[in-house]
């Protein structure tokens, strides 16, 4: 579960040109950031330890530093700091997939598991696999290093656990046994015949970028790695505590990055990404940065063709292709397109899309992205990070559904003057109208008179809705999901879970 996949499906369809086959900028990025977390997700048919490191990391790395970036950053979950509000997720996906057994003191199997899913689902399988590819990467890196002229100015650095690990030539010469570097020659000299077996549709297709991104990345002020790093060793030790997702960690390196690539197919970098880039303008309205996000293309055509949807065909039709989206293109477009009066459109956006249903909000009943994005405008006056104003919203987008089109509930006075003034208690009670009303209507569904939420719920939902906002706004300082009414609550086992649901 991510945001919802329409979201992005709308600004493609309006806002094209901010998604392209070919990195949009004249100057490559100086920055790439890439979600390990994906990249642990591989095709059935890479099924050897070393050709899955190499098709999924190492090349990786390589395409990278090929389209023009001084500085990848591998990341890697923490998952000492992953919300426990995200405990619903991997419950949810637990159900669906049967889990490997296998325990913190096992050693990895020196063949991969046929049922990759079932494996990625223990978090001790799962550690100990992050650890396996650690090591490599960084023994593979540190010998290019040490023998290969062209890498001499390339930095890698692995954000994993707490601290960033920074590797670097320098940091060869000066520091590093040369012994404990010696890299598995088997894992670096893959037959042909392997290479080509897995023709690359899990890596990013950067190779086919223009050689001008090279040359244009040596315009930029060569990164000075001794300098980054002593940066890095200068933060506070309470920089790093609470980097769980690596949809948080990506941003930390905006600070040093003017434009960050970011590679990972997760929805979340999109709300996030505009967040931290309109942040950002507000600290330092002199800098201009920006954010490329490499995902898998998102499909807009979702018309049936003899009875079947046509992005169901294309799965099975074609290869998984993918696309670089700039985040601040996209920031142009909502300015322009999303009506709000009283909060920063951006924000009132990603409201929507928290809202809407991600990793911490359940998708919302018969209320997708498309039709509220239809009666948007019927929303100018809110403020979605206010929690009462959220449960005010969603009662008029149900009253506008189920009950009257293109009009407001009766006791609703669609001015900024009525929402600012608007308490949690007067908010339950014009749902629960509006909810009253259409569970007792005989013109609507029973099936969906069943399946809209009662008052608690959708409260609850809206605690669950600004939670999510503190999170990508404030990152790993946000507030724990425990430490206020964020409409989460505990199970039998003392886990977290959504509250009246």
């Amino acid at each position: 579960m991510t945001i919802h996949a329409d979201f992005v499906k709308i600004l493609k369809t309006d806002c094209k040109q901010a998604f392209t086959d070919k990195f949009p900028l004249s100057q490559a990025p100086d920055y790439a950031f890439v979600d390990g977390q994906v990249k642990l997700m591989k095709p059935d048919s890479v099924q050897q330890w070393n050709l899955f490191i190499h098709l999924q990391f190492k090349k990786t790395v390589e395409n990278l530093f090929k389209l023009g970036a001084q500085v990848v950053v591998m990341g890697f979950d923490n998952y000492n700091y992953v919300p426990v509000s995200k405990t619903m997720t991997q419950v949810k996906r637990n159900k669906y997939v049967p889990v490997l057994k296998f325990n913190e003191v096992d050693e990895l199997p020196p063949a991969m598991p046929a049922d990759w899913g079932g494996a990625m689902r223990n978090r001790a399988f799962k550690v100990k696999v992050i650890k396996k590819v650690v090591f490599e990467l960084k023994q593979w890196f540190l010998n290019l290093l040490r023998t290969d002229e062209a890498w001499k100015k390339k930095i890698l650095i692995i954000d994993a656990d707490q601290t960033p690990e920074i590797l670097h030539f320098s940091r060869v010469q000066s520091t590093l046994d040369m012994d404990a570097i010696n890299a598995d020659k088997h894992s670096n000299n893959l037959s042909n015949d392997a290479q080509n077996s897995v023709k690359d549709n899990t890596v990013d297709n950067t190779e086919d970028n223009n050689g001008e991104n090279q040359e244009n990345a040596q315009k930029d002020k060569e990164v000075n790695a001794n300098e980054l790093m002593q940066a890095i060793l200068a933060e506070n030790e309470t920089t790093w505590i609470g980097r769980g997702e690596c949809d948080i960690k990506a941003f930390y390196w905006l600070k040093y990055s003017n434009r960050l690539l970011v590679v990972s197919t997760d929805g979340d970098f999109v709300p996030i990404a505009m967040l931290q880039l309109q942040k950002m303008s507000h600290l330092h309205a002199d800098i201009n940065k920006t954010v490329i996000l490499h995902r898998i293309c998102a499909q807009v055509n979702s018309d049936t063709v003899a009875g079947k949807r046509k992005n169901e065909i294309a799965n099975v039709s074609k290869k998984r292709t993918y696309e670089y989206v700039d985040i601040s293109q996209l920031m142009h477009y909502v300015t322009q397109n999303m009506p709000s009066l009283n909060q920063s459109p951006i924000t009132n956006f990603c409201a929507l899309i928290a809202m809407c249903g991600c990793d911490f909000a359940l998708n919302l009943p018969r209320l997708g992205p498309k039709t509220i994005w239809k009666f948007r405008n019927q929303l100018k006056y809110l403020d979605l990070t206010d929690r009462s104003q959220v449960v005010c919203a969603i009662h008029i987008l149900y009253h506008n559904l189920f009950v009257c089109k293109n009009s407001f509930p009766a006791h609703v006075k669609n001015n900024s003057e009525f929402y600012k003034a608007l308490n949690s208690h007067d908010a339950k009670k014009y749902y629960e109208n509006t909810f009253t009303t259409i569970l007792h209507s005989q013109r609507i569904a029973e099936r969906v008179r069943t399946c809209l939420w009662t008052t608690d719920r959708t409260y609850a939902h809206a605690g669950n809705s600004m939670w999510t906002m503190l999170y990508w706004l404030d990152l790993q300082h946000s507030p724990h999901p425990h430490s206020a009414d964020y409409g989460f609550s505990f199970d039998t086992k003392n886990r977290t879970v959504f509250a009246h649901a």
